[in-house]
């Protein structure tokens, strides 16, 4: 309930009414499958893959990919399969998520319009971070089934810093753009609240 709460409040100083329904809905489904992912990731950890699947994921930057895969038993092996396929239901999620805040953001709280365009921009580049997410986990998927294909845990590797840094870079912009919205917000209200006190004041005078 808390939770829920604390997400409302947040929805309610960085969107207007209109738009808190749709990223209500965007943001609840990203939270409720990266809780998914945590829970099942848990079972992936081991010696060799001490951060679970984004072990996985970087294996190709130190070679380690054949140690990792087989590090995991049998039924490890099924829960990362099962991470990877479940992955691709979530990369829309999270793609269109990240992409709707950041051209929101850019569309109101943007002043310049190098910033807009960049906000835009930076929005719909989630998407490309969700074609090398599909291209990643596809040869993952290839990496799991034969552990001593070493390149496609190379190329796996490349595809997933490039998503982490489109992902990390939409991020930054939307905390950006909602530090500023709240800013104005904050602002709008101390100027309101001094209005409303020299008003209530002005009677007092003329009555003096």
């Amino acid at each position: 309930m808390r939770g829920k709460t604390l997400l409302e409040r947040i929805l309610k100083e960085c969107f207007d009414s209109e738009s808190q329904v749709i990223a209500s809905f965007l943001i609840s489904m990203s939270v409720g499958m990266m809780l998914v992912f945590f829970m099942l990731d848990l079972q992936l950890k081991t010696v060799v893959a001490p951060y679970g699947i984004v072990s996985f994921e970087l294996a190709g930057a130190y070679g380690g990919g054949r140690e990792l895969v087989m590090s995991w038993n049998a039924r490890q092996k099924s829960v990362a399969a099962f991470v990877l396929g479940l992955d691709y239901l979530f990369i829309p999620v999270y793609c269109t998520t990240l992409a709707y805040c950041c051209i929101w953001t850019a569309r109101t709280t943007m002043n310049k319009p190098w910033l807009v365009e960049t906000g835009i921009g930076i929005g719909l580049g989630q998407y490309l971070a969700g074609i090398l997410d599909v291209v990643e986990n596809t040869l993952l998927f290839l990496g799991l089934l034969n552990p001593d294909r070493r390149g496609v845990f190379t190329l796996a590797t490349i595809c997933a810093i490039g998503k982490f840094l489109i992902v990390l870079t939409g991020l930054g912009f939307t905390l950006y753009g909602a530090t500023i919205h709240y800013q104005k917000k904050q602002q709008g209200r101390k100027r309101s609240r001094s209005h409303r006190l020299r008003s209530a004041s002005s009677p007092r005078k003329k009555k003096e």
